[in-house]
């Protein structure tokens, strides 16, 4: 929470290329953008009022899109993803990079001509076609917990 700050969110996916959606400010009924105002009036965010696209300098624009560029470079996703942030008059702040939105974001696309059929079905290619990730232990050796000599002692 960072008083008067407004919400931002941005759709973002890598499949079957890297892009994203446009920019939203949810438009909220108090100063704080809460649950109930996110997930419950109006069905929910996909029903909820908003701005789309916000109404943003092209500066602040570029920022959030260098800032999910560079994010999904890091920290790279599947499926649809939608990164919230924080705006406080020029300054932004990520808040959470969300992957399993409750509407999986796909209004955040409709202003592009992508369909909610075709980002479904993207959705669902990527998983047919995709390698899964292969977890590994590499690194975890487990010693922590082969040393305790019981899991309450390992608690602490």
């Amino acid at each position: 929470y960072l008083k008067n700050a407004d919400d931002l969110l941005i759709g973002v996916r890598n499949y079957p290329e890297f892009s994203y959606s446009e920019i939203e400010k949810p438009v909220r009924n108090s100063n704080l953008f809460s649950y109930k105002d996110k997930y419950l009036n109006n069905g929910g965010l996909e029903g909820s009022k908003r701005e789309l696209p916000a109404k943003l300098t092209e500066e602040l624009s570029k920022k959030i899109i260098s800032l999910v560029e560079e994010i999904n470079n890091v920290i790279p996703s599947r499926g649809i993803v939608r990164y919230d942030f924080l705006k406080i008059e020029d300054n932004i702040y990520i808040n959470e990079i969300n992957t399993i939105p409750g509407s999986h974001a796909l209004y955040l696309w409709n202003n592009l001509n992508i369909s909610k059929y075709e980002l479904l079905s993207d959705l669902l290619d990527e998983a047919l076609r995709e390698d899964l990730h292969k977890w590994s232990t590499e690194g975890s050796d487990g010693l922590a917990l082969k040393s305790a000599k019981d899991i309450q002692s390992k608690l602490g």
